[in-house]
């Protein structure tokens, strides 16, 4: 009776080994935490809808406006109405007066905008003129119109800078040397910082370029007479780029984490975004 009894219970186990190496095999491969995604790139941010706090929608982030000097991000540019782009109003608001986050937990990257502000207080806030560049008096009427605290004042020579104005632009190194052009503008939307900026060096026709990741703090930008954005880094020569972290575009999920973020910090010899001294110089 034993006898028959354990023969029973090992062909039991033969049967349910497959059964379990099946369940094995098929079980997914664990999924990338949002938590663990900080940074995203500007063109996932844009064209998200905004919603209310009773989830009526406002409309869209059309773009974000940036402070030069510490790559804070100040501003949003909300569009609404219209048709297709033709006919709406574009309308700025304070970045800290929305809040993105992650739709769900499986894509840390499906981003979705909300916001405490009312569809009153949107229609009051000034319209934004691309062609105009941002004051102070204008900078106090957007926060007058949001409820918001008044900032304190910016750094000597700091100015706004839009970021479809930053993507594009042609970054100058030491010497006057075109290094290349800006392809992604890295941003953290509830630290409210850019983490860097990614920009193509070398090759011909997108063959053989390379990609590299740059602090903003290491950027210099203003605006010249056609209100073209102009972007120099001084300091930075060949010789320092064939030594620098490359941006690899087939690793994208670190990309967007801090620990590759750090990694380009202490190359260039910055302070990352989060750290508190440069959020403390900031005064935002």
């Amino acid at each position: 009776m034993e006898s028959q009894t354990l023969h029973t219970f090992a062909v039991l186990a033969l049967l349910s080994a497959p059964l379990a190496a099946q369940e094995a095999k098929a079980a997914p491969k664990p999924m990338t935490k949002s938590a663990e995604v900080t940074l995203h790139e500007i063109d996932h941010i844009q064209g998200i809808e905004l919603v209310d706090a009773k989830g009526e929608k406002l409309g869209k982030i059309d773009d974000v406006v940036l402070d030069t000097s510490d790559g804070s991000v100040d501003y949003a540019v909300l569009a609404s109405g219209g048709l297709a782009g033709v006919g709406e109003t574009k309308r700025l608001v304070p970045w800290s007066s929305l809040r993105v986050a992650p739709k769900d937990g499986d894509d840390p990257h499906a981003l979705r905008a909300s916001t405490q502000l009312t569809q009153q207080q949107i229609e009051t806030a000034p319209e934004f003129d691309k062609d105009k560049r941002l004051d102070a008096a204008t900078e106090k009427r957007i926060r007058e119109a949001a409820g918001a605290m008044a900032a304190e004042e910016r750094e000597s020579g700091a100015k706004l800078v839009c970021g479809n104005d930053v993507e594009k632009a042609h970054v100058k190194g030491s010497g006057g040397v075109d290094l290349g052009e800006i392809e992604k503008v890295m941003l953290d939307p509830n630290a409210n910082f850019v983490g860097y900026v990614v920009f193509a060096h070398g090759g011909a026709l997108g063959i053989g370029e390379k990609h590299f990741a740059i602090p903003w703090e290491k950027l210099d930008m203003s605006y010249g007479e056609k209100n073209e954005l102009r972007v120099n880094a001084p300091a930075l020569t060949a010789e320092k780029l064939s030594k620098a972290p490359e941006y690899d575009s087939k690793n994208a999920e670190r990309m967007c984490r801090r620990d590759y973020v750090a990694e380009v910090c202490r190359y260039y010899e910055v302070e990352p975004y989060w750290s508190q001294t440069r959020a403390a110089s900031s005064g935002k």
